[in-house]
């Protein structure tokens, strides 16, 4: 059944799993942002280094985003003309 609709059967039956393991390691990295921020306030009074960690990542997240969102673009042109199949 699922032969005649070829990979697309496949990516959006693994795309559930994929998002369920990106929020356990999403979770997981909070929880040690968390831990790390109240160490390093208890012991080193560094109230700070979280937002400065925040600001150093806000470009690699922007460049990140605007890649994928370049990517997508792309990958829809291609569709739309006919290049490549869904």
């Amino acid at each position: 059944m699922s032969l005649g609709l070829g990979r697309s059967v496949l990516y959006f039956s693994a795309s559930p799993s994929l998002r369920l393991k990106y929020w356990k390691v999403n979770l997981f990295s909070v929880s040690l942002s968390w831990a790390r921020r109240l160490v390093l306030n208890a012991l080193v009074g560094w109230w700070w280094a979280d937002p400065v960690a925040a600001l150093i990542m806000v470009p690699i997240i922007v460049k990140e985003g605007w890649n994928r969102r370049a990517n997508t673009l792309h990958k829809i042109r291609l569709i739309a003309v006919g290049t490549r199949k869904v």
